[in-house]
């Protein structure tokens, strides 16, 4: 997208197609159901950009899991995503 001054600059998709398939939602790391890949980046750029529809700063450092609905069974393992980023960071 270009801006006034005519200079490329990134811009956030706008909307999202709601895909009405299960099977196209995803789970993030972080055990967090989107509606679909588009709508998790979509967040991602708002966060980066400091967008007041940004409503989850941790979709910064999240990352897709698996396509399909979160498992309410599953164990909520984001601190351990966590713990793992900041080791990885420190190494």
């Amino acid at each position: 997208m270009l801006n006034k001054d005519g200079d490329a600059e990134c811009a956030c998709i706008t909307q999202c197609e709601d895909p009405k398939d299960e099977r196209l939602m995803v789970c993030t790391k972080a055990n967090h159901t989107y509606t679909s890949d588009c709508e998790f980046y979509q967040m991602q750029c708002w966060c980066r950009k400091n967008d007041e529809r940004c409503t989850r700063k941790e979709a910064l450092i999240d990352t897709i899991d698996y396509f399909g609905r979160c498992q309410s069974n599953k164990k909520n393992n984001f601190e351990s995503f966590f713990f793992s980023l900041n080791y990885i960071l420190v190494f």
